[in-house]
């Protein structure tokens, strides 16, 4: 293999210019014997950058429309040295605009990628020196990096749910603002650090150990555990008695599952022991975190003495709590006041992106609140002796979230037991220590309850999330908002009830329903096909019915008895129905039906080849859907 390496000398450094490029030995391009030629032109040739102590080297490669015919080419082999650093940039682009099939970062070299492209680094990578991901999505073909260098990945994701990445034992790895790695069995290198920022942590739902270091865990961090036939049941963290702790996600009674032995937080929990927060997400994977229900800066508490801002409050010192049930107001003494950081993460819809919500002076009653309280989504309200969470009476008027914040500190109060207590005039809650201490951080800090509460045995009135009792609710500070003429932030989306359910075959094709009858679907199956998937749209009930419904699943359709025709035979599928890792379904329900993610994979049985099939479905509910969805780009690029 012949060798093109960097002799620079051009202005601006830049990758395009041939001239900072030289092949000693030449190569035949276009019928011309050629030294200088940037590597895409003759891609087989090995590509070297490099400098030295005294002179270091900065390549600039700018991907943009006037190179996107090479940008895609594939280079057999890029070498960046020591004292080198190779900038691969190109924001509002798309596609793949840089791909390498072998990559070997020196020691002391960097290679620093920021684009909105997707750059491909071909088979095992080695990095000694520095890989710096930034901005975009990069793979692996082996799905592997060795070396023993840094691989920084910043408000990017490396690897994916069907291509997890293993990384060498020695490559220490930084996760910067709500950075995604995905992460193949225990092999996760030798060191993990996060910031304060909503970094995921991908791995796979089998049992494993991880023993690698992984530093400056807080309450935003979240472990993400891939969609397959385990869920986890509980995630608790133990202390190791030398100021690390154990995170075990256990997906049953005996403990099975995920460990990850060697935590270090970055504030020193309260306690030996807690829990942390399990959440299923719409695509069916699972997210450990450390949500938190509490109030922002601002927040006046009720005290004997009168109110008193939240981020002043100490242990030790009195507020006021009022008896559910007479009203009557007590005191209780402060066991644990502390505060942590939220960083929002502004690509994600508003509910999820962890902005605080703002309840307006006079939403719940006149004055109440009696000024703007601001308070994080999980925390509850105090409503007809039950407690809310304040995200389900979100109604874009007078209870709404705040996106003028990117990022912001909030603070909770703990008192001997949960109680209702008083915030800007509405009555609200005191923290329940469900183990999430390990995400704050305060000098006043008194360790007096280090056993973790539960909300079934814990909390001061039963938690309700009914539709039946949070909609009358909803509907009246939304009515009451209205009278007062406030606009509404946001419109509610158009929907439709419409599922535009269909079929994509094994080889891509797209095949409409024949026929309906009833609550049945009727699809011609051809004999070849092995594998249908159940294509449609598909919402959450929180944002197209209302976020008084408790449900944020993404549900497609929701299918009961499949049977597939043919001249000769009826045959029943029911493995939908047992098989709980099927891909593209929600959980079983009981065994008659279940809900499609909007992409559900349908093994079809054994037929003669010559065999016209028909495939009969049965809907037993749909939508509503938001309307702009378009499932057809969704199957053709699932």
């Amino acid at each position: 293999m012949m060798t093109i390496s960097w002799v620079g000398g051009a202005s601006g450094n830049s990758w395009w210019d041939s001239s900072n490029w030289s092949d000693p030995q030449g190569v035949w391009i276009n019928n011309q014997l050629q030294s200088n030629f940037v590597p895409q032109a003759y891609p087989s040739d090995a590509v070297t950058i490099a400098g030295t102590h005294s002179a270091s080297v900065i390549v600039n490669y700018v991907a943009d429309a006037a190179h996107s015919s090479l940008e895609s080419t594939q280079l057999s082999s890029l070498q960046v040295g020591s004292y080198a650093t190779l900038d691969v940039l190109g924001p509002n682009v798309s596609g793949t605009v840089f791909s390498v099939e072998s990559l070997t970062v020196a020691a002391n070299g960097t290679l620093d990628i920021n684009t909105t492209g997707t750059v491909a680094l071909g088979n095992a990578p080695t990095v000694n020196g520095t890989l710096h991901i930034t901005n975009t999505t990069v793979t692996t073909s082996s799905d592997s990096v060795t070396g023993s260098g840094v691989l920084i990945i910043d408000n990017a994701s490396f690897g994916s749910a069907s291509a997890m990445v293993q990384l060498g034992p020695k490559l220490t790895t930084d996760l910067r603002n709500n950075a995604t790695i995905f992460l193949n069995d225990a092999q996760v290198g030798g060191t993990i650090n996060v910031d304060g920022t909503a970094n995921h942590i991908v791995l796979s739902d089998y049992d494993q150990t991880i023993a690698a270091p992984i530093t400056g865990y807080n309450a935003n961090t979240v472990i993400t555990l891939e969609r397959g036939s385990a869920a986890p049941q509980t995630a608790t963290w133990t202390s190791n008695g030398d100021g690390t702790y154990t995170v075990n996600i256990a997906f049953d009674i005996f403990g099975n599952g995920i460990k990850l032995t060697k935590v270090s937080f970055a504030s020193t929990p309260s306690g030996t022991s807690g829990t942390l927060t399990i959440t299923k997400n719409s695509d069916g994977s699972w997210d450990v975190s450390g949500a938190n229900a509490c109030f922002l800066a601002g927040s006046m508490i009720r005290t004997p003495k009168g109110e008193v801002a939240v981020e002043t409050l100490c242990a030790g010192d009195e507020i006021s709590g009022f008896d559910p049930a007479s009203g009557e107001e007590t005191v209780l003494t402060v066991v644990r006041a502390a505060r942590s950081t939220a960083y929002v993460r502004g690509n994600m819809a508003r509910e999820d992106a962890d902005y605080p919500v703002r309840i307006r002076a006079g939403a719940i009653a006149d004055g109440i609140p009696a000024r703007d309280l601001l308070v994080t989504a999980e925390h509850c309200l105090f409503l007809n002796g039950r407690f809310v969470p304040v995200r389900m009476l979100v109604n874009e008027r007078s209870i709404a979230y705040d996106t003028t914040f990117s990022v912001y500190d909030y603070f909770h109060v703990e008192v001997e037991h949960h109680a209702v207590i008083m915030a800007n005039g509405v009555l609200t809650e005191s923290y329940l220590d469900t183990g999430h201490h390990v995400g704050f951080g305060s000098d006043t800090v008194v360790a007096l309850h280090p056993v973790a509460k539960t909300w079934a045995s814990d909390a001061a009135v039963p938690l309700d999330v009914s539709r039946a009792f949070v909609e009358p609710l909803f509907r009246q500070f939304e009515q009451r908002a209205i009278e007062a003429g406030i606009e509404a932030q946001h419109t509610q989306p158009a929907v439709t009830d419409d599922a535009d359910l269909h079929i994509v075959g094994d080889n891509g094709r797209i095949l409409r329903p024949v026929r309906r009858t009833g609550g049945h679907v009727m699809f011609m199956a051809p004999s070849t096909m092995k594998v249908a998937r159940l294509v449609s749209r598909s919402s959450r009930p929180s944002d197209t019915v209302g976020p008084f419904v408790d449900d944020r699943r993404s549900l497609g359709v929701l299918i009961g008895k499949v049977c597939l025709f043919t001249p000769d035979t009826a045959q029943d599928i029911t493995c939908h129905l047992t098989d709980a890792g099927l891909s593209g379904w929600h959980g079983l329900e009981g065994g008659a039906c279940r809900w499609t993610t909007g992409n559900a994979t349908l093994p079809l049985p054994e037929r003669e080849q010559s065999a016209v099939s028909m495939l009969a479905i049965e809907v037993l509910a749909a939508g509503p859907y938001r309307a702009e969805q378009d499932t057809v780009a969704t199957a053709a690029i699932a």
